[in-house]
Formats: structure tokens, sequence, C-alpha cells
């Protein structure tokens, strides 16, 4: 499978921080997965609310009770509090070009959960990474816009 040297090193850093224990830095990094990826989609790199939402809808699959708010919804509130915009992430995403290696998926997790909500925090985060991979894969990769965003990435100092 085709993969984003820099995608990919940004996800690979969500699942090192996972495995050190460190997971409100993974949540933090994770919920701007559905930001960096609907931003690369948009010709201007903008991280609008709305293609949040959209990718969310579209590459994010939880069981949804009666009358609970949509996960994107959830997520882009708990995004929005980082303080963040879609330009500071897509920097983190450039930082990771110059990686010279990243490690394979399924690394096996050396950090134990200490209660329900680390284990939920962790699990919304293996469920963005694996949602950004598979948009990658199935859509990014033979998108022309993404390609050029990742492009412009590349080259930009």
């Amino acid at each position: 499978m085709a993969v984003s040297k820099m995608l990919e090193g940004f996800c690979t850093d969500i699942e090192a921080l996972l495995s050190a224990g460190l997971v409100r830095q993974a949540v933090r990094h994770a919920v701007a997965l559905p930001g960096i990826c609907s931003a690369l989609e948009d010709a201007a790199m903008r991280g609008l609310d709305d293609g949040y939402l959209a990718w969310c809808a579209r590459w994010l699959q939880f069981p949804r009770r009666k009358g609970s708010v949509a996960i994107g919804a959830r997520l882009l509130r708990l995004h929005t509090r980082s303080g963040h915009e879609a330009s500071y992430w897509l920097t983190a995403l450039r930082a990771r070009r110059n990686a010279r290696s990243y490690q394979g998926m399924e690394r096996q997790p050396l950090w134990q959960r200490a209660n329900r909500l680390e284990a939920f925090e962790a699990a919304l985060c293996r469920t963005l990474v694996e949602a950004a991979r598979l948009w990658y894969a199935e859509h990014g990769r033979n998108d022309r816009t993404v390609q050029a965003n990742l492009g412009k990435l590349l080259i930009t100092r």
C-alpha cells in the first residue's frame, strides 16, 4: 500500500505517544487528523469546520445512540479547545518530511491503561489513526489536490 511519509510519520508519532503513556498528548494530535486530512483536500489548505465535520462523517465509524451528538461535532469541540489552527498542524505534519524512517503499523503497546477514560481515549486515538490511514489509501493517494498539497508541504521551508 502506498503511504505518505509525512502522514504516516504523524500517525506513528501518535502511536508512540500512546505507547509511552502520554495519552493526553496523543489525543491532542489525533483529533487534529480530520483537520489535517480535510485541509489537504482543500486547494487553499484551509482547515474549515465544515470540512472537519464532513471528513468525520465519511471516514469515522462509531456507534451512535439515539439523540446523541455526532462524533465529528464532539471531536471538533475538543480540537478547537486545543487552540491550534490547521496551519499549526500542517506545520507539524511538514516536520515529518525529514524523518528518515518510521515504525510499521501494529506496534505493541507498552503502556497499560489506568482507567476507563484512558482506555476510551487510547481507542479513540487508534480509531482516528486508522481512519486517516484508510482515507489516504482509498482517497488521498489518488486525489490530485491532496497530492499537490503534500508536494507544497514538502518543498515549503
